[in-house]
């Protein structure tokens, strides 16, 4: 893609790319082309040398995607496989908004049930008309949308407390202390996400720059969970089971069910008889 703009400060080059990862072009221009990575910008280089005029710019993201297509190879996947666990042919961007509404078209992953695969040929939703508590991940994990149900049910109010995007972050809230005053397995809801967590993110580099002002502690969490959960089976559509606990004893049984998208993590949570 040839674009007048110029690429954000912290995109790099595909030499900064070859360089990092070890590579090949030809490797490189494999992935673009199997849609494993976006295509690139192609600007003049930031700074002159070689005598080369144009040179494509990638978002930094791509080194954990590489990481990742590198991790998935070394456990014996061919890259056959890969590009049909990781592409998608097409999202219609995701706006958030009272309207806000997506279409994902996707490859069906390879062992998915046939069921499955006729289902999520073509998924259409509008965000606004779920009942259920409901929230939209991006793969930073920051909320790019959320019902008022999720912020009363699930987030416990918290949410309108929070004046800065920087509490927007799912880990931030569930760090946060008026949510562990009111939830006393906040760990458990740590878990459920670092699972879909370490599938898309691989490696533990990420966890300290995860949102502004994380501390320490929170970071020894974090990769504490981090070692201990495995990923979510790369499916794209998928249900768990997750309990709320209230600091007075009460308990709150939910299904879970998650939807994958090229731009991010549909979350709907409908509320289960809990066991005796």
């Amino acid at each position: 893609m040839d674009s007048q703009a110029q690429p954000p400060e912290n995109w790099i080059s595909s030499k900064e790319i070859l360089e990092r990862t070890g590579i090949s072009r030809a490797t490189l221009n494999n992935y673009i082309r199997l849609g494993i990575l976006p295509k690139p910008v192609v600007q003049r280089p930031k700074e002159r040398a070689g005598g080369i005029k144009k040179i494509g710019y990638f978002p930094n993201s791509v080194l954990e995607r590489i990481e990742f297509v590198q991790r998935l190879k070394r456990e014996g996947k061919s890259i056959g496989e890969i590009s049909e666990m990781l592409r998608v042919e097409s999202v219609e961007p995701y706006t958030p908004g009272p309207a806000a509404e997506t279409t994902v078209k996707r490859q069906p992953f390879p062992d998915e049930p046939r069921e499955d695969r006729l289902r999520t040929a073509e998924l259409r939703l509008a965000f606004e008309e779920i009942s259920f508590p409901s929230y939209f991940l991006n793969y930073d994990f920051d909320l790019a949308w959320v019902n008022r149900e999720a912020e009363v049910k699930l987030f416990k109010g918290i949410i309108k407390h929070a004046e800065s995007a920087i509490f927007h972050n799912i880990f931030h809230l569930l760090f946060h202390w008026e949510f562990h005053r009111q939830v006393s397995n906040w760990k458990d809801l740590i878990q459920l996400h670092m699972a879909y967590a370490k599938l898309v993110k691989p490696g533990k580099t990420w966890i300290g720059r995860l949102y502004r002002g994380i501390s320490e502690g929170e970071i020894g969490v974090l990769e504490k969970t981090y070692d201990h959960v495995n990923p979510v089976h790369p499916q794209t559509i998928r249900e768990t089971y997750v309990s709320l606990l209230s600091r007075e004893g009460s308990s709150d049984l939910f299904k879970v069910t998650s939807i994958f998208a090229k731009n991010g993590i549909l979350f709907i949570y409908a509320q289960e008889q809990s066991p005796l």
